[in-house]
Parts: C-alpha cells; structure tokens; sequence
C-alpha cells in the first residue's frame, strides 16, 4: 500500500489556519489533529474527529479541497481524508449531475459505433446518507441487511432504519435491483442502461479505462489497492471519466436497467474485490435482480427532454 505522508509540519499555525479556511475568530487549528484526520488509522481519525467536530465547517472544507486535488497527496491521505468525512459532515453535493451530449460513441469490446441521446448522470453512485432519505419516505422497504457473517460490517440497523457509524459518504451496498429502481424513480429518475452508462464511463474514443488504456492502480478501488472494501465515494478524482463522472471504474459494481438475460440484470464498472480487467470500461458482469452484495451499487441517469 501506497505509505501516508505528512507534508504540514513546516507549517505554523497561521499558515495552517490559512490553509484550513478558519476564520480570525477561532483559535489556532492542531497541526497533530489535522495530521491524525490524514494519518489512515481508524483509532487516531476516530480522536482527531471529536476535536475536529468543534470547528466543523473549517475541516470539513478542507478536507474536501485536499480530496479534490487542490493539494498534491497520496491517494492513502485522500482515502483518510474521505473517511473523516464520513464521521463529520460531509459538504459535497452528491446529487451533482453532468450532462452527456447526444451522438456517438465506440460501444463494446469491439468498439462499435453506438449513438444515444442526451441524458444527465449522476456525479457519484448513490451514497449511503442520501439512501436513508429514501428509506424515511417509504418506511414500508426493508433496510439493506443480510443475515450473514461477511455482511456485519455493511448491515444497516433494522430498529433505527440507520447505515453503519462513518459510513454515511460510501455507496450504499446490500440493495437489491428493485430498490435501486425504487430510489431513481422517487429521486425522478431511473438506472442507466447499460449503454449509457458506457458513453458517460469511456467517452467517445473507445477507451478501456475511464482516464485512458493503461491501468493505473492509484486511479481505483480494484483487487490490486488492496484496501478490501467499499470507500467514500469521489475519492480516486484522477480515476474521473472523460465527462467528469467519478468511481466508474472500480469500487462496487454498479446496477443497471439492462437485461443480460431473462434472469439477470447488466453489471457494469468492476468492484473492490474483482481484479483491474474487470474495471474496464466495456465489461459487463450479471446478477439476479434479489441479490444483495457488498460489492453492488447504483447511480441515478435523469432523461433530457
């Protein structure tokens, strides 16, 4: 794994103030609080977070900036970075949309001309957070849960309709083809078709990457990271699509509104347990419209009319 590296300790604390965002009226930022929300260890995250949340907007912001490339860093900082997020507040616009121009593009693993027309797709797969929003205006859907020992870490509780401590910014897991079509159609939208989805993750040219043919490991959440789960979305910004649609490659797979065949719904994109050939932008995978895994998500495409 890529090593943490901390690049503020020739800070003072104006210059660290400075670049936190806090205003005059605060008092200094702790160097070694900022370090800890870096650090990538749970226990001294979980610490720097209580501290953190007593100037919550400051931290925040700057969290967010440092994940979207404002600063160089490794992607294991931006990783720890997206993580304290998930225990503060988290002030990304996950319902952020990007506009796919109609026309062609080069379809499949045989690269064929394809043409759609134009339609929005979310920014981020569908979070945990917004998911819940979901879950308190239909009370009558089960929340996601499986009674297994894999899925403990990934359960929702059942009593308190709620997802997992500081996982509020990772996609939501564990929900079935028919949920996910549920949320889009409350969220006034749908799921992609397995073409759409294709055009936003490769672009035009036919390539087999989003960001491009080779593979590139600080790019995706794939076997090779060796980081064994799901992370906060938007975190692998130099992984984006040519149409600046992030996780497209890697990280969970991702539901769509194809059909493989009579029994099995089109997966796209690779997920954090399957290996970099997976990722790629023309593969599809299936899985039964009940199945709940860990390794599955969704995002939402909104038609232009």
């Amino acid at each position: 794994a890529e090593p943490i590296t901390t690049s503020f300790a020739h800070l003072a604390p104006h210059e660290l103030r400075a670049y936190l965002g806090f205003i005059p009226e605060t008092r200094d930022p702790d160097r070694q609080v900022w370090d800890d929300l870096l650090s990538g260890n749970l226990a001294r995250l979980r610490s720097a977070v209580e501290i953190a949340r007593r100037h919550l907007p400051a931290y925040s912001r700057a969290l967010v900036r440092f994940m979207r490339r404002e600063y160089p860093a490794p992607i294991a900082q931006r990783l720890s970075a997206g993580l304290a997020l998930g225990y503060l507040s988290d002030p990304r616009d996950f319902s952020a949309t990007v506009t796919i121009p109609a026309g062609e593009f080069l379809y499949g693993p045989e690269k064929q001309s394809c043409t759609l027309p134009a339609f929005r797709i979310g920014c981020y797969l569908v979070t945990q957070a917004q998911y819940a929003e979901f879950l308190k205006a239909h009370p009558e859907i089960p929340v996601p849960y499986v009674d297994e020992d894999w899925a403990r870490v990934y359960n929702w509780d059942p009593a308190q309709r709620m997802y997992p401590a500081g996982r509020g910014n990772q996609p939501v897991v564990l929900v079935t083809w028919e949920e996910a079509t549920a949320y889009c159609a409350w969220a006034g939208g749908r799921l992609p078709t397995q073409e759409e989805w294709e055009r936003a993750a490769r672009g035009v040219d036919g390539r087999s990457y989003p960001w491009g043919e080779t593979f590139t490991p600080a790019h995706t959440n794939t076997r090779e990271s060796g980081i064994g789960g799901p992370t906060p979305v938007g975190v692998f910004v130099e992984g984006e699509s040519p149409s600046g649609v992030l996780d497209m490659a890697g990280n969970v797979w991702e539901w769509t509104a194809s059909d493989y065949d009579p029994n099995t719904k089109v997966l796209r994109g690779g997920a954090w347990n399957f290996p970099a050939e997976s990722a790629r932008t023309f593969v599809s995978e299936r899985s039964r419209p009940h199945n709940r895994s860990h390794a599955i998500s969704f995002r939402i495409v909104f038609p232009i009319t």
